[in-house]
């Protein structure tokens, strides 16, 4: 797929980038702006500048957490696995009645 170009509105500066998926860059626009409005709301009133460096971190943060539980639960799964495959293992060397 080409990468088509995309304005982008976050603290009132446009920025235009090129996308294959520009639905995924306006979400992502979104989430940075919607974190923008959560400090702001928060009483936060340091630069514009400072308050995107906080959103980018806050979303960082999340990024990490997200990646955590995942890797939490994949290897969750990697052991109920092992688990089923020794299971299964044990019934096919069993002998037939």
């Amino acid at each position: 797929m080409a990468h088509e170009p995309v304005e982008l509105e976050i603290a009132g500066r446009v920025v235009s980038v090129r996308t294959d998926d520009p639905d995924k860059a306006r979400r992502a626009a979104a989430l940075v702006q919607a974190q923008l409005d959560e400090l702001r709301a928060s009483g936060a009133s340091p630069s514009t500048d400072r308050l995107l460096m906080l959103a980018a971190l806050n979303l960082a943060a999340e990024i990490l957490t997200i990646e955590e539980h995942l890797d939490a639960e994949a290897a969750r799964l990697r052991a109920r696995m092992r688990e089923l495959y020794s299971r299964m293992k044990g019934l096919a060397d069993a002998p037939l009645r």
